[in-house]
């Protein structure tokens, strides 16, 4: 299956016409298999990390590249972001880190709070509607069918399924969850998704069944 997007946590020092860019700066450093995971937690600056470095990049590379955001920063104001963002040039926008990894008992209490991936969309749509002129392209990672769905809700259609991890995990687990995900992208694309893909965790990407007629492509992490 073809590799859509490259998670990098380094700019590039020339343009890949291979592969869109998914800049996630916040993960350098960490561990492939858990980077997900752990760069949501609250131990830097993310969207900080992510403006100072793409401000010193070339034009022609930020077209390649989309900028990893956490849009539920509660100290910056995410419409001046999108816009500084448009401003520059990038090719798009992605939510890494996401608070979409919180999820069940969690992600319902997070959802009441103002940390939620509900608020996350909502900063996603409201920061679109800000742009003068411009309407950033988006890829947005998504951990279940009910997020998938609440972002379509939220007019934003460029989807990115989450198997989760496979740590420990036997070959059975990795065949349900490749049924699940292609069910998942079928569902979505019925729902209205003009794309979907899946992450191909380090853990479980060459276990991993897919079907290329519902699913259009993979993201991989590339870790520069």
């Amino acid at each position: 299956m073809k590799t859509q997007s490259r998670i990098i946590t380094q700019l590039p020092g020339q343009v890949n016409q291979s592969a869109e860019l998914l800049f996630f700066p916040l993960a350098h450093g960490l561990d492939a298999a858990i980077a997900d995971v752990l760069a949501v937690m609250p131990i830097g600056d993310a969207n900080g990390l992510c403006l100072d470095q793409l401000a010193l990049a070339s034009p022609t590379i930020l077209k390649q590249v989309y900028a990893g955001l956490l849009t539920v920063d509660p100290l910056r104001d995410m419409c001046r972001v999108f816009q500084s963002l448009a401003e520059l040039g990038v090719g798009g926008v992605c939510n890494l880190p996401s608070t979409a990894v919180f999820e069940g008992m969690f992600g319902r209490a997070m959802d009441s709070s103002d940390v939620s991936f509900r608020l996350e969309l909502e900063a996603f749509r409201d920061a679109f509607a800000s742009i003068d002129g411009r309407k950033l392209d988006t890829r947005i990672f998504c951990y279940s069918l009910a997020q998938g769905l609440m972002a379509i809700e939220s007019g934003l259609r460029q989807i990115v399924l989450h198997p989760g991890d496979g740590i420990g995990k036997s070959g059975n687990y990795v065949t349900s969850i490749s049924a699940s995900l292609n069910e998942m992208a079928r569902q979505l694309k019925l729902a209205g998704a003009e794309q979907v893909l899946v992450y191909s965790h380090p853990t479980i990407k060459e276990r991993l069944t897919l079907s290329t007629e519902v699913i259009d492509g993979k993201v991989v992490f590339d870790g520069r």
